[in-house]
């Protein structure tokens, strides 16, 4: 059910950004049947991309220390990730060969899907899972909010928006009522026949309860980014000023199905984050349960492709 393109392109990210070169090994496993991946093989498929210096050449010596040292590191890194997440984790590393375990826990389905999530540029139509990224962004969000928060999904992609429908001014209209805010009125800020979502994904706020003044209170607006793009996608709360007169500053929130985390499980890309708050593969494997990410006829077909991906099977390394 699931396709992949080619997974012999191996990732081309800056090498401080190790945590994708992590998620790109953790793939590798995925895919490899039971016998898993060492650093040895992890080495291989970047010689074979021709993304090492042969040996024989000039500096070739010192180039494979180099490589070997820098998936040493990466698998270091991946050791670091089985500590953080615990039973949530699907692989194992056993004599420093990383295997995906024999048995996979719902828990375990849920690491994997964000793992897909993160991994559009290797697969084919990725519809279900930037749908599905979408709607776990939303799940994350109402548990970790208490509970008389209201969170809704004002983004196209998902197929579980109910309050926010129609063009992107009746959607704009709909959610100034909802936080007593007031519409821009100037001039061309609404385009004829637009039915997108204006940049926002989730949108949430924290009433006072048994209070009808709705003014001062907390609102979160997010974006839910699956792609590399992900930096780029942090300015919701000033594409939303185009459209609302907001008295009240939104914080801003990002969601990413990626592990963020260097060894140290530090941001890694911290200098890039402008977001107030971000929600990342550790944050959100914490805030979900499987009965939530698998339940309606979204969350059946999100599980059925990430079973489809573990029972996909390619000789790669």
């Amino acid at each position: 059910m699931i396709e992949f393109k080619s997974l012999e392109k191996t990732p081309t990210h800056a090498q401080d950004k190790s945590h994708y070169f992590c998620d790109y090994i953790e793939l590798i496993v995925l895919c490899d049947g039971e016998d898993g991946v060492s650093v040895s093989d992890i080495y291989d498929r970047f010689l074979e991309d021709e993304r090492i210096q042969e040996i024989g050449s000039d500096d070739g010596a010192e180039s494979n220390e180099k490589w070997i040292s820098k998936i040493e590191d990466w698998f270091s890194e991946i050791e670091a990730r089985i500590f953080a997440y615990g039973d949530h984790y699907p692989f194992e590393l056993i004599e420093r060969r990383l295997k995906l375990k024999s048995a996979q826990t719902d828990e375990n389905l849920v690491y994997l899907g964000l793992l897909l999530c993160s991994s559009l540029s290797y697969l084919d139509k990725t519809d279900i899972f930037t749908s599905a990224f979408e709607y776990l962004s939303f799940c994350a969000t109402k548990n970790y909010l208490p509970e008389i928060a209201e969170v809704h999904i004002f983004g196209v992609s998902s197929k579980n928006n109910v309050r926010y429908t129609g063009s992107l001014e009746e959607k704009i209209r709909k959610f100034a009522v909802d936080i007593n805010e007031s519409v821009s009125t100037k001039p061309n800020v609404f385009r004829d026949r637009d039915n997108g979502d204006g940049g926002l994904d989730i949108v949430a706020w924290v009433p006072f309860e048994s209070d009808i003044n709705l003014d001062k209170k907390q609102l979160f607006v997010g974006q839910s980014a699956s792609g590399l793009n992900w930096k780029d996608k942090q300015a919701s709360v000033d594409r939303l000023k185009n459209y609302l007169n907001l008295a009240t500053a939104p914080l801003n929130v990002l969601y990413v199905p990626f592990d963020f985390r260097d060894s140290e499980r530090q941001f890694s890309e911290n200098y890039l984050i402008t977001s107030d708050l971000i929600f990342d593969r550790h944050r959100l494997i914490k805030l979900l349960t499987p009965d939530v990410v698998f339940d309606g006829e979204l969350g059946i077909k999100f599980k059925s492709h990430i079973e489809s991906a573990i029972e996909f099977e390619e000789d790669l390394v």
